[in-house]
């Protein structure tokens, strides 16, 4: 699978392919976001069985356009270039509002991804097709994906 990223020529390509091969890995939903100067920007998203909620889930991550990572659980992410594992989603204040409400998630994972030792995007996974939920498989797994999709180059921590 992994080669199947690498097999991307341009950014927007590999855009493009990360939500898509995320759901073939049985997935219902994958939004991957850019980090820019502490900002968080949803980029692409897809869904398993409606690609217009693939298209709301991006435009609900940009209201407000291009919101502060500081103000949201996926500071984490960004400050210990880890997974995170969110159950309490209905009730965290700082869980994204807008993207709940697109979403209606029960649980989710943020993964980094990791350029020269420095997070530039987050991949967002929820609803695991066999399960209904996120636990800490998902979380795992979607830790060895997304430091499978650094460049080698990337001089990456993990």
């Amino acid at each position: 699978m992994l080669q199947r990223f690498r097999g991307a020529t341009t950014v927007a390509e590999l855009a493009e392919l990360i939500p898509h091969l995320t759901v073939e890995l049985g997935y219902d939903r994958a939004l991957l976001s850019w980090v820019r100067h502490g900002r968080w920007i949803p980029c692409a998203a897809r869904t398993r069985s409606d690609p217009g909620e693939a298209v709301a889930i991006v435009a609900a991550g940009r209201t407000p356009a291009y919101r502060r990572i500081h103000d949201l659980l996926e500071d984490e992410v960004v400050r210990t270039c880890s997974t995170i594992l969110v159950r309490d989603v209905q009730s965290n204040p700082r869980v994204h509002a807008q993207l709940l409400a697109a979403t209606r998630w029960r649980s989710y994972v943020a993964a980094p991804l990791v350029l020269r030792d420095q997070v530039v995007g987050l991949l967002h996974v929820d609803r695991n097709t066999e399960t209904g939920v996120m636990d800490e498989f998902d979380r795992d797994l979607f830790t060895l994906l997304a430091a499978g999709l650094a460049p080698p180059w990337s001089g990456s921590r993990r």
